[in-house]
């Protein structure tokens, strides 16, 4: 501040002299013109004048410099005024830093205070620790001891036990293995029995009995046994009974049944072939005539084969041929397709009942089977 003051007094002695000075100038010329005038000396006045002009040329020149001096002190002072007022300014907020610091460190002290109080109540629990390890480790060796005498008790308990077990053991061994030898002789001896009972079946294998109905005949063919004669019956050709047909027995009479003349039954009706287009029957005059059959016994294995002109499988020999028939396609009748005889005996007469039967014919070929063909049927025995 004093120094402040210095330059503010500076420029004012500055500014007086820079105004002053031509009127001090002028008193001085005067005084000094009085004094040679007293003293007889007669001065050049153009000189004089030159010699006043140059000094006020230095003159002003000196205050020029001064003045700018001045000017200079002046700007420093202004810009060191500004840097301490900015010091100034910025002083608060370092005070405020500083005592937000100061919290800080001592928010700090107090949790290093708080965790040496934990630390050291940690180090006094640790400190009882092994105090109370050694405890457990002494309940511990007194519990393991207890349990060492129980183990050997119960171990001299267990050897006395098994050897108990392995006695009865042993003895269910024993007798469960006579029971064993006996149950293999028995099995061995049942074993023979069953053993011989086959090979005695296997010695007859050769005479299969077989049972069938030889269709188209009165009398079983091929040397079968007739077990009885009838004719063929079968449902409606416009109805929905049972499946057919079926061979009934020719011995007159009710068949062992009752009289039933009521409507809600299953009705059979005696069976005609309608024609027989594309079959030897026509040859034989055995067209729209009633059908005979016969239940037939025979020793041998047989079986019905269609589609062929002999019978296929190797042993087997005809017993009867025949032609396969069955139900009309419009018709709602459903006959099983049946084999029936070309040259059977005992045909019927045409007496126009309502039980129809059609030579069956394949619609369609296939590989080497013909299209539009009627179909040959053998009975095959062995």
């Amino acid at each position: 501040m004093s120094r402040l003051l210095t330059v503010f007094a500076l420029a004012a002695v500055c500014a007086l002299a820079s105004a002053d000075t031509a009127q001090v100038i002028a008193d001085l010329e005067s005084r000094l013109a009085a004094a040679q005038a007293k003293a007889g000396i007669t001065v050049n006045r153009s000189a004089r004048d030159a010699t006043s002009v140059n000094r006020e040329v230095r003159q002003s020149s000196q205050i020029l410099s001064i003045s700018a001096t001045v000017s200079d002190l002046t700007d420093r002072m202004t810009k060191l005024q500004d840097e301490q007022q900015a010091q100034m300014t910025s002083l608060p907020q370092s005070v405020a830093a500083l005592a937000t610091a100061a919290n800080a460190v001592t928010s700090s002290i107090s949790r290093i205070d708080a965790t040496l109080a934990a630390f050291k109540l940690l180090k006094s629990k640790a400190d009882a620790i092994p105090a109370t390890v050694e405890a457990q480790v002494e309940s511990l060796n007194l519990q393991m001891s207890s349990l060492s005498r129980d183990m050997t008790v119960m171990s001299n308990s267990v050897d006395v036990a098994n050897k108990a077990t392995l006695d009865t053991v042993d003895a269910k061994l024993a007798a469960s293995e006579a029971e064993s030898n006996l149950a293999t002789k028995s099995l061995t001896d049942s074993s023979a029995v069953k053993v011989k009972a086959m090979t005695d079946s296997l010695g007859n294998a050769g005479n299969t009995r077989s049972i069938y109905v030889n269709w188209g005949s009165s009398k079983c063919e091929g040397g079968a046994k007739t077990l009885y004669s009838g004719w063929t019956y079968a449902s409606y050709h416009d109805q929905r009974g049972g499946e057919t047909p079926q061979c009934l027995q020719n011995k007159g009479g009710d068949m062992g049944g009752q009289h039933g003349g009521w409507d809600s039954l299953d009705w059979l009706y005696p069976s005609r072939n309608d024609h027989c287009d594309g079959t030897k029957l026509r040859d034989l005059d055995r067209c729209n005539k009633q059908i005979p059959c016969s239940f037939c016994q025979i020793e041998k294995s047989c079986y019905l084969e269609s589609g062929t002109g002999k019978c296929s499988a190797a042993d087997y020999k005809t017993v009867y041929q025949g032609w396969l028939y069955g139900s009309h396609e419009g018709h709602n009748a459903r006959h099983k397709r049946t084999c029936l005889s070309e040259d059977g005996s005992g045909w019927g007469r045409n007496d126009g009942h309502g039980s129809y039967f059609y030579p069956t014919l394949n619609n369609n070929g296939m590989q080497n089977v013909k299209s539009d063909k009627t179909i040959k049927c053998h009975w095959c025995c062995k």
